[in-house]
């Protein structure tokens, strides 16, 4: 019996076609030894490595670009009310935000909508010993959480490049959700507040107007590209001026060993 293939049931080698398929075969194990070997090289210089690590990154990059994103400035929800983001911050590859100490505490559940149907983060960690800040663990892949504030709708959001120390005479500004930018400047440093719901100390005031209603408590200052802290009492209107206190950031990410501008 002769099947294809084979002669008086010996297998046989294919027609190569005058030894044309039989160099081609030659010439591709040839490349893939060349392709092996330059692999190997770019390994042992430690480009090989650097080049997946970067194609991971703009990977990565790509992935969050498409998704929606939460940024400090935007509003979460809670069983117990909303709450500003004040800004996004970062421990390695986990993603947390810093919310004001009013906003629930630990195992606080934290959801981008205000009909509590899309949970994003957690309460993780509360500050002591006044209570002036809370921690937030971001847990959900559906949304990005970059390193920005909320901007307009002509400049876009706004990029944290870094965070700073308030001092006196450095120029901030923060968003309202009406007004829109207003910018001041710090008057002090390290300012006591007694509300009724407690003292906060350590402070910066500034002369930024804040509109009952309109801004609200955790709303972020920055300035220019770098956060400074985030509003925590106000006194007076952007009619006729006012006062504002806002709780540093620089400690509490120093404390909490996060980072921002990543």
């Amino acid at each position: 019996m002769t099947e294809t293939g084979m002669t008086g049931g010996t297998p046989q080698a294919p027609s190569t076609g005058r030894g044309g398929r039989s160099r081609s075969r030659t010439t591709r194990r040839r490349r893939a030894a060349l392709v092996t070997v330059l692999c190997a090289l770019l390994t042992a210089l430690g480009l090989g490595g650097a080049t997946s690590a970067a194609a991971t990154d703009a990977a990565a990059a790509a992935a969050d670009a498409s998704k929606p994103a939460i940024r400090g400035g935007n509003v979460l929800h809670s069983t117990s009310g909303s709450c500003v983001v004040a800004v996004n911050a970062a421990r390695g590859e986990q993603r947390y935000g810093v919310m004001a100490g009013h906003c629930g505490g630990l195992g606080t559940v934290w959801y981008a909508d205000a009909g509590l149907r899309r949970p994003v983060a957690v309460g993780e960690s509360v500050g002591h010993p006044s209570r002036q800040y809370v921690v937030i663990r971001y847990t959900s892949t559906e949304f990005a959480y970059p390193s920005e504030l909320v901007g307009d709708s002509v400049t876009g959001p706004v990029r944290v490049t870094g965070v700073r120390s308030p001092a006196p005479g450095l120029a901030v500004c923060h968003r309202t959700a009406t007004i829109g930018l207003r910018c001041g400047t710090i008057t002090a440093v390290n300012q006591t507040v007694n509300l009724p719901q407690g003292t906060l100390t350590g402070l910066f005031r500034a002369s930024l107007c804040a509109e009952p209603g309109d801004t609200l408590i955790g709303t972020p200052a920055h300035s220019g590209s770098q956060i400074v802290g985030f509003l925590l009492a106000a006194s007076g209107n952007c009619r006729t001026g006012g006062t504002t206190f806002h709780q540093p950031l620089a400690p509490i990410l120093a404390a909490h060993n996060l980072t921002v501008a990543y």
